[in-house]
């Protein structure tokens, strides 16, 4: 994915279907999506199209005039999407003629792509629904490290697109008028609008919009946000500012009217101040039960409490950063640290309760020692005669990850979660504090993992109505994989080496529509399917390999006999096996085309999720990967 396109411009966004899913917390994928997706590139950088028709599993075709793509687009919105590719030319002189088009047509984002991954930006500025976790920090971002980027650092160069553009990992974008040390100037506001629309345009997760700018601004770019969330920002220096005023009230109501989050950031004089925050914050939660949420702190070392006390998105620092980027920040070990203080951070026992020794033990007691957790981790042998019952029953039982997984019928665990019981398997249980004493729940993470392994590289919508092949010893060593899978709406789901059956109470529906292979006939009968996961014992998974050679020369015999491709030819091999093995079968599939997965990638994914479940902490993949070192398995 290193090809350097120009500029790839997708038509209006629709409203999103509602999803009926049967899924808890939103957890599967939309409805799909009816845009085409229109790329201008330049001679000889055709690759990019393919790239993208792979990422949203979508067909495409190639066009050679701006009056061709215009005319065609509308005609090609049928209910699978297209991709059109347009190469720069002199029909089609660069970005003018791209600024012209746009008078015909409304464009949705828009991207200049370098050397970056193009699923990036796709999930984030065009996708249906924002993926997993884009928001999700806002439920207490404080557990993951906030990097603001600044949008005016990028006023020094003299492309636009460029300077936002290496800034779209970003987690926020803000641009800071020069009373606040910035390089904004206050007097034109229309060049805020252009540099925070570009963020939109390139997918930002969050937006700072400061309420001073001229109304029309601000509802312009809150209407305009697509996935993006607006942070209606309040700044105050003075030191005049007072919490307990009708002037706090006010800036609060005309915050919110334009704003998904409010953030209100002040200077003050007295550690009493702190409490009189507080108080307002405690004030904003009970008059707004709807919303939307405040980021309140005070800065300077005076305000640091309030740093503790805000849940938020509250910015916060790291040990190996030269300096703070505002006064009084305080990192997450920090924070952490001053709440257990303050008996606001509970103490636990977190059990690690695994057959054999494991990585992911280790690794817990490393993300406890960064984050400045308190929290005591307790990796048991679980035997084959040990109880977990007898663990779950300890009064500062705080939760517990079990590999293997249990079944999901425990008489000890109430309550499931609805990825458990239809899996039936549980991977974490949690403790929750209730008026009766500590309520016990069962989940599985490993699913999550799965999936967020499918959609890292490729869109959600490049896996719906699409087959899917799941190899497995039995259905149980299956059924996680196949959860993942359904939540992404693939089309039928073809297993090898077992026999869906009525495994559990709850399950019938995960195997509705699947089908057995039964021999070499049947295998044939299928076309390419879009994903394939072996599931098989390491002593057995290089039985996958024909299956992979097979359908490895399917895109190749297809074109050979003429025929048109009609989706994406992105393949997608996941190995879940973990241990000693005769043959590697991802070095077979990565010889025939396939882009492959392990069990690094899925265990790195679903310990973020363990870890979100066990002690609310987002700890993000790429640490997860470099902290690891290896398989978490």
């Amino acid at each position: 994915m290193a090809t350097k396109p120009l500029q790839a411009v997708v038509l209006p966004t629709p409203v999103p279907p509602a999803s009926a899913n049967g899924f808890a917390n939103g957890e599967k994928a939309g409805g799909g999506d009816t845009r085409t997706v229109i790329i201008v590139h330049g001679q000889g950088q055709e690759g990019i199209v393919s790239v993208f028709a792979d990422v949203l599993g979508k067909p495409f075709r190639l066009a050679t005039s701006l009056r061709s793509v215009a005319d065609a687009g509308h005609g090609m919105r049928q209910d699978c999407g297209h991709t059109c590719a347009l190469r720069e030319s002199g029909d089609a002189p660069g970005r003018g003629a791209v600024e012209r088009m746009r008078l015909r047509v409304s464009v949705r984002g828009e991207a200049v792509f370098q050397e970056r991954p193009v699923t990036l930006h796709l999930l984030y500025a065009w996708a249906d629904q924002p993926p997993r976790g884009a928001h999700h920090k806002t439920q207490n971002i404080l557990h993951l490290d906030d990097v603001p980027r600044r949008a005016d650092g990028a006023a020094e160069s003299r492309h636009l697109d460029r300077g936002i553009g290496r800034r779209r990992a970003a987690s926020r974008c803000r641009a800071s008028a020069m009373w606040e040390n910035g390089k904004f100037p206050m007097e034109n506001p229309q060049l805020f609008y252009e540099y925070l629309y570009r963020a939109i345009q390139w997918g930002v997760e969050y937006i700072d919009v400061e309420i001073w700018l001229p109304e029309e601004i601000r509802r312009n770019l809150y209407e305009k946000r697509g996935n993006s969330k607006i942070i209606s920002a309040f700044h105050d220096f003075s030191g005049g500012f007072r919490w307990p005023s009708e002037r706090a009230q006010e800036i609060f109501r005309d915050s919110r009217r334009y704003g998904d989050i409010v953030k209100m950031i002040t200077v003050i004089n007295d550690v009493s101040e702190n409490y009189e925050l507080e108080y307002f914050r405690s004030q904003i939660r009970a008059n707004n039960p709807s919303g939307p949420a405040l980021s309140a702190v005070n800065m300077g070392r005076l305000g640091q409490i309030s740093r503790a006390f805000n849940t938020v998105f509250s910015p916060i620092t790291h040990p190996l950063l030269p300096i703070v980027a505002a006064p009084g920040q305080m990192s997450a070990a920090e924070i952490n640290g001053a709440l257990a203080t303050m008996s606001q951070l509970p103490r636990k026992t977190i059990f690690a309760i695994t057959s054999r020794p494991s990585a992911q033990t280790a690794f817990f007691e490393k993300c406890f020692n960064e984050l400045g957790l308190t929290h005591r981790l307790s990796a048991v042998d679980r035997g084959p005669n040990r109880n977990i019952e007898s663990f779950c029953s300890q009064p500062d039982f705080g939760g517990a990850y079990l590999n293997p997984p249990i079944a999901a019928a425990q008489a000890y665990i109430p309550q499931l979660s609805d990825a458990a019981r239809a899996i039936g398997a549980i991977d974490t249980i949690t403790a929750h504090a209730t008026a009766a004493g500590s309520q016990l729940i069962g989940d599985n993470a490993m699913w999550k993992g799965i999936r967020a392994t499918l959609t890292r590289d490729f869109a959600p919508a490049a896996y719906r109505g699409r087959a899917a092949i799941v190899v497995a010893s039995s259905a149980d060593d299956a059924s996680t994989a196949v959860f993942a899978l359904r939540s992404l709406n693939v089309g039928t789901i073809y297993t090898v080496g077992f026999r869906a059956g009525e495994r559990a109470p709850g399950s019938a529906g995960l195997w509705q529509g699947s089908e057995a292979f039964t021999g070499v006939e049947s295998v044939q009968r299928v076309e390419m399917p879009v994903v394939v996961v072996s599931a098989l014992p390491p002593s057995r998974s290089h039985l996958v390999q024909p299956l992979l050679r097979h359908f490895g020369a399917w895109p190749g015999a297809r074109r050979a006999a003429g025929k048109a491709a009609e989706s994406g030819s992105g393949r997608i091999f996941v190995d879940l096996a973990s241990g000693p093995r005769k043959g590697d079968p991802r070095v077979v599939a990565e010889q025939c085309g396939w882009t492959c997965y392990g069990v690094a990638d899925t265990g790195a994914f679903a310990t973020v999720e363990v870890l979100r479940l066990l002690v609310g902490q987002n700890v993000p993949y790429s640490f997860v990967r470099l902290a690891s070192g290896r398989s978490l398995s």
